[in-house]
């Protein structure tokens, strides 16, 4: 059932907030569709638009349903029409996660099991390593794989990224969040040998973004301190590009690492 007050769907005779009859909703009967704080409701908006889906947040509703515009308040909610009700769902469930449990995923031990490296030498790879390749779900369901700079919060266990806010990336991101991530460094010789030993490491698991805006800016500036070359220089970038930036973060499930000899 639908509540025209309210603008939610609920099962029963009456709306559990306002305890009003309810109907059978119509096509173009907005509905609740989302409720975000921090940094969310601007990247729903954008995601919302890039979709051609109309929307509202509660605040306008009282001025006609038009397409999204205004502040952004500490909590949104977002209305969508009931016809399209069901993909603004699958995007902010994409792009923030449903928390809905998924069956456990038991991922496969490395087959070469010789060359394994202890875990602590694989944090080692990820604090040295300049960058890696992320592989996410892209376009058409073909992997996606880009070289990117990064930066390992080892207090968190996170690898920590940071760009623009809309893109491929993004996109990916809010079809699927699981992603891998590999890092290589650049390996050495033994004395009277020609091949390369090469350590690498390769990361499962979930993508987000990071909501809280001092934590934004605090990841952003440790991945400018690792590339800069100056912390002066680092800062001054951030200056400029602080309103622009999002950073987000690989959480991980599985990390492996390795020391292959090229011959």
């Amino acid at each position: 059932m639908y509540c025209e007050r309210c603008r939610i769907l609920f099962e029963g005779e009456a709306c559990p907030e306002c305890r009003r009859a309810g109907r059978e909703p119509g096509p173009d009967d907005f509905v609740l569709a989302a409720e975000l704080s921090g940094v969310f409701p601007e990247m729903y908006r954008d995601v919302l638009r890039q979709e051609r889906i109309p929307a509202v947040t509660r605040g306008e509703l009282g001025a006609g349903l038009s397409a999204i515009v205004g502040a952004q308040a500490d909590v949104t909610r977002f209305y969508v029409p009931f016809a399209r009700l069901g993909e603004a769902k699958d995007l902010a469930d994409g792009l923030f996660g449903s928390g809905e449990e998924e069956e456990a995923f038991e991922f496969r031990p490395m087959r070469r099991f010789r060359q394994q490296i202890p875990e602590e030498e694989c944090r080692q790879v990820l604090r040295e390593c300049p960058r890696g390749a992320l592989a996410v779900l892209g376009d058409g369901g073909y992997p996606y794989a880009l070289p990117i700079d990064f930066w390992y919060d080892e207090a968190r266990g996170t690898i920590c990224f940071h760009g623009a806010k809309e893109g491929h990336k993004l996109d990916a991101m809010r079809r699927c969040d699981k992603a891998s991530f590999c890092v290589w460094d650049e390996g050495f010789r033994k004395e009277g040998e020609w091949a390369l030993n090469i350590r690498s490491v390769i990361v499962f698991g979930r993508l987000r973004v990071i909501g809280d805006r001092e934590r934004t800016l605090e990841t952003a500036r440790q991945i400018g301190l690792k590339y800069y070359p100056t912390a002066e220089s680092a800062e001054q970038e951030l200056e400029k590009a602080a309103d622009r930036v999002l950073c987000w973060e690989l959480v991980p499930e599985h990390m492996t690492g390795k020391l292959v000899n090229e011959s």
